[in-house]
């Protein structure tokens, strides 16, 4: 005969291993910049938008769900639309604070946007472009403006 509990020991680790589901895909957490994009690239799909503003939103990753949108023709990835037009030196320190941070574009980017003619990707901290850059023929604007990318 076994000791009290001992005897147990194998049943409560079987059936609580048993009853332990499958561990869940981790999940990306969504910042709320990453969220307003989302929430924006959802209504810039179903109005067939041209124009999409996700400057400003304190993001460090293009989401994936922008690259559906393959009739856009303007891209703001920087500075808000709204601060385009005010020269840096005229902004306020808050104003300045207002971009994102975005230091690699995925290649998806230009492959999946090729009608894009404006692309503003200022104020991010860039180090390097990936070579698919060049699949954007139509593009007419480029703004690369206080990033860190050097020839």
């Amino acid at each position: 005969m076994t000791a009290p509990g001992q005897g147990d020991k194998g049943k409560k680790t079987r059936k609580a291993t048993a009853a332990t589901p499958a561990a869940a895909p981790p999940t990306r957490i969504k910042s709320p910049g990453l969220l307003e994009a989302c929430r924006r690239i959802e209504v810039a799909a179903r109005g067939k938008a041209e124009e999409l503003d996700l400057g400003g939103l304190g993001l460090t990753e293009i989401p994936e769900e922008l690259y559906a949108l393959t009739h856009l023709k303007v891209l703001y990835l920087g500075a808000p639309k709204h601060l385009q037009k005010i020269a840096y030196w005229r902004r306020t320190q808050e104003d300045r604070k207002k971009y994102n941070a975005v230091r690699a574009l995925p290649p998806a980017l230009f492959t999946s946007l090729p009608h894009l003619t404006h692309l503003h990707l200022d104020q991010n901290g860039l180090v390097a472009l990936p070579a698919e850059m060049a699949s954007l023929t139509g593009l007419t604007s480029l703004d690369l403006s206080h990033n860190r990318a050097r020839r």
